[in-house]
């Protein structure tokens, strides 16, 4: 990770994650967000979906803004248009309320965790459902209420069902993105943390807010624009809202 000046970009390369810890240890007073975005950052250059995860849920991108080191004009942040996708994992209040008001203008499909523990449902139906939808902002998701996810937990064991789920949009979003995806907004942090880890980017670019903590991102020179959040995260709006600022709508 780079830490820059306000008017410059907040890049994160692997480069500079020993450099970038080390100054957390000693004291650094931007130690929160070195230590986020080094956890961020190794994640995904180890390919750990769960380390990715926790430095989502260590703030990385509030404290990026905070800091005033995301967002600002300069920004090498690049919006994209073109092929959207919302992937929802999170069991949170909050994303079942934006699942709820989603679903009353664009597509969204619900998947079963048993569909997929028992091999009925796979990463192609992901990918076929939002190619069939493009335009419409599709949203597939695997939450549930608490007490339903309780249950499958129950009845497959909590890895089990915890790793099914992570692979499935993993998969769904690599091959999404190798078929031209532009836009990816992702809901719940170890679904943010798989769907990151199989992308594979070695930096991230960040730019503007989407709601409070949660910025937009992008990788790859500007092949994916991306936002990626734990679950509480947002207004009941924010799907909507976070693919019109990857795309560069304020």
């Amino acid at each position: 990770m780079t830490v820059v000046k306000p008017t410059e970009s907040a890049e994160v390369p692997l480069s500079r994650l020993g450099l970038n810890l080390v100054r957390y240890y000693l004291g650094n007073r931007w130690a929160l967000l070195v230590l986020g975005a080094g956890v961020l950052v190794a994640g995904i250059g180890l390919n750990w979906s769960w380390l990715v995860a926790a430095g989502i849920a260590l703030g990385l991108p509030r404290n990026l803004h905070k800091a005033g080191l995301a967002g600002s004009g300069r920004s090498r942040f690049k919006a994209a248009s073109g092929r959207e996708a919302v992937f929802a994992g999170s069991c949170s209040r909050a994303t079942l309320a934006q699942i709820a008001h989603h679903e009353h203008d664009h597509p969204v499909m619900r998947i079963e965790v048993s569909d997929i523990m028992d091999g009925a449902f796979s990463s192609e139906n992901v990918v076929r459902f939002v190619e069939q939808h493009q335009g419409k902002a599709p949203l597939v998701c695997t939450s549930q209420p608490p007490d339903e996810m309780r249950r499958m937990q129950e009845r497959y064991g909590v890895t089990a069902a915890a790793t099914a789920i992570e692979q499935l949009f993993a998969d769904a979003a690599k091959s999404l993105v190798e078929r031209g995806l532009k836009r990816l907004v992702v809901a719940g942090g170890e679904t943010s943390g798989a769907v990151a880890s199989a992308l594979g980017f070695d930096a991230l670019e960040i730019g503007p807010e989407i709601a409070p903590g949660v910025p937009a991102v992008s990788a790859g020179q500007g092949r994916l624009a991306l936002a990626l959040k734990s679950g509480n995260f947002g207004g009941p709006d924010f799907f909507e809202r976070a693919l019109k600022v990857l795309e560069g709508t304020p």
